[in-house]
């Protein structure tokens, strides 16, 4: 049974396939730190694109996330916030308790758990 309001999952085009070697994603995350980016912008980013990724090509918006300690689980917890704002319903598991997350992580969660605002994108600040 659909839900209503549901949508069918969609193909991904061509160009929307782009896969990262996970050495390469270091490489690019430590050039973007040493260029100047903040970690939680680079995060925040990550976990911004995943949830927009979701919320175009599932049918619903339920969505379960589970969170490790580390820099991937704090884009997790960004994806958690991200469906919720959007008006879905997000079922969040942390492998670890709060206090054991990293610092970017944990302020990833602080942010979640108070359901408060994520920052703006780097462009808006930028002015």
């Amino acid at each position: 049974m659909e839900r209503e309001g549901a949508r069918p999952p969609r193909e991904p085009e061509a160009d929307e396939r782009l896969v990262v070697a996970a050495a390469a994603q270091r490489r690019a995350d430590e050039d973007a730190y040493r260029s100047g980016v903040p970690e939680d912008v680079l995060m925040d980013s990550a976990g911004r694109s995943a949830a927009e990724w979701i919320l175009t090509h599932t049918p619903t918006r339920r969505t379960v996330v589970v969170a490790g300690p580390g820099g991937n689980g704090g884009d997790a917890l960004v994806v958690a916030r991200e469906v919720l704002d959007a008006g879905g319903e997000v079922k969040t598991f942390l492998l670890t308790p709060p206090g054991n997350l990293s610092p970017c992580a944990r302020r990833m969660y602080d942010r979640l758990v108070a359901g408060g605002p994520a920052p703006p994108p780097p462009a808006a600040r930028a002015g």
